[in-house]
Parts: C-alpha cells; structure tokens; sequence
C-alpha cells in the first residue's frame, strides 16, 4: 500500500512541476484544454477507450479477475483460513 501511495504522490509532484514549467514558458494550459479542437480530441479518445473497454477488454479481464484470482486463489485461501 505504501508503493501505490508513493507512487500516486511522484505523479502528482511530476503533474504540478510539469505545470509550473508550462507556466514559466508563458503556455496556458487552460486556454489549450478549453479550445474545441482539443475538447473534440479528448471526446474522441474517451470514446475509443470506453468502447475497447466495453468490446475487448471487460470480458476478459471480468473472467480473469473473478473465476482465476477470486474463485481458485482468494477464496480457497481464506476457507484455508477457516478451516485451520
């Protein structure tokens, strides 16, 4: 827990510096994100993500996540748990 906790705390330190520097260089990145140009950008990417997600990859990783890790490794560990 303490490694996702770092890591999720180097992410935002990296975020907030790359953004002083875009700052420093006189580029404002709200005018960037609030043109329609990049609003239409950034709908067509999430489109895209949502519809491989939807049509590749939930089936998959919905199987993975529940009948391998759930129903043949946690569960019969923690009836091991029980048992002992």
């Amino acid at each position: 827990m303490k490694n996702k906790q770092q890591g999720l705390i180097n992410w935002i330190i990296l975020i907030v510096i790359a953004l002083i520097i875009l700052g420093y260089y006189g580029i404002d990145v709200k005018k960037i994100i609030e043109k329609p140009e990049t609003q239409e950008n950034i709908s067509y990417v999430t489109k895209k993500v949502i519809y491989t997600w939807e049509n590749y990859l939930k089936a998959p990783t919905k199987y993975i996540s529940k009948d391998i890790i759930l129903d043949k490794i946690i569960l019969p560990l923690i009836d091991k748990v029980k048992i002992e």
